[in-house]
């Protein structure tokens, strides 16, 4: 009876757990909920993302091409990706179709078709009376690189499908997705495999944009986001470009096949910053800031490179768009320079912009920034006749990085460092600023051993070494970011600075003197706009010599390219691009802290725990002891 009860009992519970899971199973899929613990939501899709999808027409197919195997460190990512693309595609509400594909299927599928093919060429061959051949030693035409890698003693059937799955790998990769190679471990031995993670969007017709190779799950979301706001754009965003400074060139190496007599071919030294970077995703309109070649007025964001000189008029169309809500970016500095060894020095520059930036609240000097925290240059040195380049500290090219860098703004948020050749520092009027209701934000900060030097056209010592004086020593703002209306410093009623004026007024200057009040033109009144302007103390920093010497130390292209994207392209993009992991780098230490720190560790906590284990070693013993006595005690 007892076993039977027993074993009743235990079917009923069976039953019961069996419909209890079935039940929980089917709320969870009806509900599905996810609980994102990060700081930084960094599992949750954006509110921001749902209203860019929610403004799409069509629809967008996501395909992640990944492989089922990947290196170690890859598996975690792909399942990540593959629920995060999930989730991307329920919010959408079917404006999203994600797709999972391994890449290596298509390649056995597509080496299947083509035996099929030549399966169906034999018979047709032997349906029209043909003798059958016996099979061919040479395969079809193929890549002397697959056949080269081929195995020897395989066969022509072998080596013919080997050839195909080599095509197709090319096929791939020329639609934009490469075969990666990675490390791998596996059953205790090491060695690399082939795989593929690689993310490609579609939209009608348009030219699909690719991740070649996807390999976090951080900044996903931003990635995603942008590239389908600029693929289901009408038109690509305009960027007006304007470069103060027309005759800062660079001379492109001589092509041996003109003739020598031909004048050596030129280029502006942001020009690989527009080709190569933001003309891909903008069109980019560079102007030169005349009545024939103006600020457009359907440019989305308006770029002011190295101003140099500028005119009262030009002066007066950049504070107008600034003050219409238009996003500008400033790269604007007192001095440019040279960062080879052999044209080292500087150049002044005068920008004629102060009077716009303080009346905002906002002002620069004519100091260049130093600071031992530096990029570095490259020189040639020789040692026993033999020469070799080194590369040596520069403190003109002052380096932001850690706490320096705003991890709370989306604009520097997760760059490893920032490198600003030849800066000048960006002083705040809080003041002003409050009165204008202008928010000030500093992007990229000094240390806090930085100096000011005076400009002069040779690199002095000076420049190089740090002064004696603390007082001189501070931490300087080398970028910042304004948001509000931005207030003009030209007022309604004056008259509107000409073009090009022949006449010149009481001071000799060019001006409206001689002309009649009808035929001065005045500045009508304009209620100001919200907008956002980037200012940036280094007019170098975009240029191709310190793009090209700071790639691998620095981040100053994912900086502008960021820059200009999250400006153009809207303001949830900067929120959606704000989700990082947020840092939190150690504070600031002294020599003697970090000596403390070092030593406590490494001594001061053995000896804790030795302390720790004697002093209960003795309380033991004591406890023994008197336990001892006491029964003793009670015993006798």
């Amino acid at each position: 009876m007892r076993r039977n009860i027993f074993l009743m009992r235990w079917i009923v519970f069976a039953v019961l757990l069996l419909g209890a899971l079935v039940l929980t199973q089917r709320v969870a899929d009806r509900h599905d909920r996810r609980l994102d613990l990060t700081e930084a939501k960094l599992s949750t899709i954006s509110p921001e993302t749902a209203r860019i999808l929610s403004r799409i027409e069509d629809k967008v197919t996501i395909t992640y091409f990944a492989s089922e195997r990947v290196p170690a460190g890859f598996q975690n990512l792909r399942r990540d990706t593959i629920d995060f693309l999930e989730e991307y595609e329920r919010t959408s509400g079917g404006r999203v179709e994600v797709r999972a594909v391994d890449p290596y299927t298509l390649i056995e599928d597509f080496v299947e078709e083509k035996k099929a093919e030549r399966e169906a060429e034999k018979l047709a061959k032997g349906t029209n009376g043909d003798s059958e051949e016996g099979p061919d030693d040479s395969a079809d035409p193929g890549t002397e690189e697959a056949l080269a890698t081929n195995d020897l003693t395989a066969t022509a059937e072998e080596r013919q499908e080997l050839v195909w799955a080599d095509d197709k790998k090319k096929a791939l990769a020329g639609e934009g997705v490469p075969e990666l190679r990675g490390q791998s471990i596996q059953d205790d031995s090491f060695g690399y495999v082939n795989f593929y993670s690689t993310i490609e969007i579609r939209y009608l017709d348009r030219d699909p944009q690719y991740i070649p190779v996807h390999q976090r799950l951080e900044g996903f979301e931003y990635e995603l986001a942008s590239r389908i706001v600029k693929m289901t754009a009408t038109d690509k965003p305009k960027v007006a470009f304007f470069l103060g400074k027309k005759d800062d060139v660079i001379e492109l190496p001589r092509n041996p096949q003109l003739p020598p007599d031909m004048p050596p071919q030129t280029m502006h030294v942001y020009e690989p910053l527009l080709r190569d970077v933001l003309e891909e995703q903008f069109t980019v309109e560079q102007i030169d800031l005349t009545e024939e070649s103006g600020i457009p007025g359907d440019a989305k964001l308006l770029i002011v490179a190295e101003p140099h000189l500028l005119n009262d008029r030009q002066v007066y169309e950049i504070d107008r768009s600034v003050a219409t809500g238009r996003p500008t970016i400033f790269l604007v500095s007192s001095a440019t320079g040279s960062l080879e060894e052999s044209t080292l020095g500087l150049s002044p520059l005068e920008p004629r912009l102060n009077t716009i930036f303080e009346k905002w609240g906002l002002s620069m000097g004519r100091e260049v920034v130093s600071s031992l925290e530096c990029g570095t240059i490259e020189v040639v040195r020789s040692q026993q006749g033999i020469r070799f380049r080194r590369a040596l500290p520069f403190p003109l090219c002052p380096q932001v990085r850690g706490r320096g860098l705003n991890q709370e703004s989306p604009l520097s948020q997760g760059l490893a460092s920032l490198v600003f050749p030849f800066a000048t520092a960006l002083q705040p009027n809080p003041l002003v600023l409050e009165q204008n209701g202008i928010t000030f934000t500093p992007l990229a900060t000094t240390d806090k051993q930085a100096w000011l030097s005076h400009f002069t056209p040779t690199v002095e010592r000076g420049m190089m070494e740090v002064p004696g004086d603390p007082s001189r020593r501070k931490t300087f703002v080398l970028a910042a970011l304004l948001e509000g209306k931005f207030p003009m410093r030209f007022r309604t009623g004056d008259p509107i600075p000409r073009w090009k004026s022949t006449l010149l007024d009481e001071n000799g200057d060019p001006g409206t003197a001689g002309e009649t009040a009808a035929e001065i033109e005045l500045i009508p009144p304009l209620e100001s706009a919200p907008g956002r302007v980037v200012v940036i103390g280094s007019a170098d920093i975009g240029k191709y010599a310190a793009l090209s010497m700071y790639r691998q130390s620095s981040s100053n292209l994912s900086f502008l390219s960021g820059i200009v994207e999250t400006l153009a392209l809207g303001q949830d993009l900067v929120q959606i691009r704000a989700k990082a992991p947020i840092p939190r780098p150690l504070d600031d230490t002294t020599s003697s802290q970090r000596w403390w720190a070092s030593y406590g560790n490494i001594v001061g906590v053995p000896i804790a725990i030795l302390l720790l284990a004697l002093c209960r070693f003795l309380l033991r013993r004591t406890s023994a002891r008197a336990y001892e006595a006491r029964f003793v005690r009670e015993g006798g």
